[in-house]
């Protein structure tokens, strides 16, 4: 704002009215236009940052609902495999390790649970080789307590020498 034009004008009667030069907005005049532009694009920049970080906060909140839902389905495989995906992206994010350790945990306590199932039922057909066989070859023992893993293994052994096969691979 030049000050002496509004002041001139008080002094001629004119109409009090405040002229805005472009001479002060040249750079090197004393205004600093540099610094406005500047710091326009950097409000401009966090804006545009802090929209993506909303955006993949809710794209991660999407994924964990559906990674939860994948796991009551039993699907842990593709619940753990999705989060992978999500964690290659994202690998300090508290929220996704915190999910990937329930689908976990979770996978541990169904996989233990159905081997628990299986073995005491294959116990109980001590006399039927072939049905203790049946219980006992599909199970996953990949994330079993090594003492039960140990048990299965045991009597799924003696049901295939009760069978007469001996030609059970032993590990």
């Amino acid at each position: 704002l030049v000050r002496g034009d509004a002041e001139g004008s008080q002094q001629s009667g004119k109409p009090n009215t405040v002229q805005l030069t472009t001479h002060c907005l040249r750079p090197g005049n004393g205004y600093p236009l540099r610094k406005l532009v500047a710091g326009e694009r950097d409000r401009e920049e966090a804006a545009r940052r802090e929209a993506e970080d909303r955006a993949t906060e809710a794209r991660m909140a999407e994924v964990i609902v559906e990674v939860e839902a994948l796991a009551r389905a039993g699907n842990f495989d593709e619940a753990l495999r999705t989060l992978g995906c999500l964690m290659t992206e994202h690998p300090n994010s508290p929220s996704l390790a915190s999910c990937m350790d329930k689908v976990r945990r979770r996978e541990w306590a169904v996989k233990t649970s159905m081997a628990e199932q299986a073995l005491r039922s294959a116990r109980r057909n001590r006399r039927d080789p072939k049905a203790a066989v049946a219980l006992l070859e599909p199970l996953d023992l990949a994330c079993v307590p090594d003492a039960l893993a140990r048990q299965i293994y045991g009597c799924w052994i003696q049901a295939c020498h009760r069978l007469g096969t001996d030609d059970a691979v032993i590990y």
